[in-house]
């Protein structure tokens, strides 16, 4: 059975999320946003997972695809300005101009794990807040949020997807 491909998400839906993980794992990431079935759905996630295992790395990559796919509207939506001093000022979550910020901080925060295929906790030993900070202030017609996001998922999985067409990598989980 195919899903509604159109899934509504508003930011909303991310505040508070917990992205601690110990290993990278994308289904457990797309169960915190209800988005398992959307991906699962997906016409390539199930060609390949018909051609590979559920396991397997190309498997991984079309539902990190897929998954950046379904972001696409919101992560180009409005956003409030940068806030340099949001993580050291006392935060009121009480506010809606602090919990709306916090929960695009988080959709930031997510589509950037899943673009890198690591860990938050891995990403943030690696002080991501420049490169967040960058994306956050990014959203114009010729270079959107979601591109820049897009552009970081085929920087990390380019090198395997090419060796998946020519064969070179296997069906194996990897």
């Amino acid at each position: 059975m195919l899903f509604n491909r159109k899934k509504q998400l508003t930011v909303e839906q991310f505040f508070g999320l917990n992205l601690k993980q110990e290993h990278f794992d994308i289904d457990e990431l797309l169960a915190l946003v209800d988005l398992q079935q959307y991906v699962a759905s997906s016409k390539a996630v199930i060609k390949l997972k018909q051609a590979n295992s559920n396991k397997a790395m190309i498997v991984t990559i079309a539902k990190r695809q897929q998954a950046l796919k379904l972001l696409r509207n919101l992560l180009n939506s409005e956003l409030l300005p940068y806030d340099e001093y949001f993580y050291i000022k006392k935060v009121n979550t009480g506010s809606e101009h602090d919990r709306l910020y916090s929960a695009e901080d988080k959709l930031l925060q997510y589509a950037y794990v899943i673009a890198m295929g690591k860990t938050w906790n891995w990403l943030e030993n690696e002080n991501p807040a420049a490169i967040l900070k960058g994306i956050r202030e990014r959203n114009t017609s010729q270079h959107s949020r979601f591109d820049r996001y897009w552009e970081i998922l085929g920087d990390q999985t380019g090198e395997y997807i090419r060796k998946f067409k020519k064969g070179e990598v296997g069906t194996k989980p990897d």
